[in-house]
């Protein structure tokens, strides 16, 4: 999965499907939908969130670093609250973050588990 995300992000957004939305503190946000399964990519699909904190500067951009904040957490939530420990790398890349595992959906793809 984590392959299918990078691989879409390293893409340009229109490319990807990718159609960036302000949601608020400087963040834009979209969702990307993925395989539940990476070994059965023709099976059940789900919707990850992500969160993208631009460059500051897009003439000076050099490109996208795909970021796990730690967890199971979440991300978005995080990178609102710790966005200016990223103010040097947004200094040349957009900073994004995902939902590992469709946390916001309440589900845990990886396992198959609901978050209790």
């Amino acid at each position: 999965m984590k392959e299918t995300i990078i691989a879409a992000l390293l893409l340009p957004a229109a490319e990807a499907g990718l159609t960036w939305q302000d949601c608020g503190d400087g963040l834009r946000c979209d969702r990307i939908t993925v395989p539940a399964d990476w070994a059965a990519p023709g099976g059940e699909r789900i919707s990850l969130g992500l969160a993208r904190l631009p460059a500051r500067d897009p003439a000076t951009r050099k490109g996208t670093l795909v970021v796990n904040l730690g967890g199971p957490a979440p991300q978005i939530s995080i990178l609102r609250q710790v966005q200016a420990t990223f103010a040097d790398l947004t200094r040349w890349f957009d900073v994004v973050v995902f939902d590992p595992c469709g946390r916001r959906r309440g589900r845990r793809c990886c396992t198959g588990r609901t978050w209790s």
